[in-house]
């Protein structure tokens, strides 16, 4: 079974048939506890529907942040503090108090850093992707 988002909707795609989805969000759909149980339910009453066309595909997110195809905010953060302690930087350890608070802007409010949700809108297959110029 294939879950597709696309700018038709969501649809599922069992054995080579594809069928429209009734469901309120990708990310209510996609965050359920037994999704092949509940995509199967789904589909009983789904309407049957024509092949998902490559330039019709979203991506497969909803709301979640994705930064650097896939990293998350926090996986960046955790390898940024790493380097910082790794180069002598301070050390954060033991703390719930932000990157900001100890002084150190290497990864979120510094020129070229990026503050969570400020990350381009990913795109999809055959998409351009905006080059900003941020980073290093």
């Amino acid at each position: 079974m294939k879950l597709y988002r696309s700018r038709r909707g969501l649809l599922a795609e069992q054995a080579g048939r594809f069928y429209t989805l009734n469901a309120s969000s990708w990310d209510d759909l996609v965050s359920r506890e037994h999704l092949r149980d509940c995509l199967e339910r789904l589909m009983v009453d789904a309407k049957p529907a024509d092949a998902v066309a490559p330039q019709d595909l979203l991506p497969p997110i909803g709301s979640q942040e994705v930064w650097a195809a896939g990293v998350t905010y926090y996986r960046s953060r955790d390898a940024r503090m790493e380097e910082a302690k790794g180069a002598g930087g301070p050390s954060f350890a033991g703390t719930r108090r932000s990157l900001k608070d100890e002084g150190w802007e290497g990864a979120v409010g510094a020129e070229g850093g990026e503050e969570p949700g400020e990350a381009a809108e990913p795109v999809g297959a055959g998409g351009e992707v905006e080059d900003r110029g941020v980073g290093g």
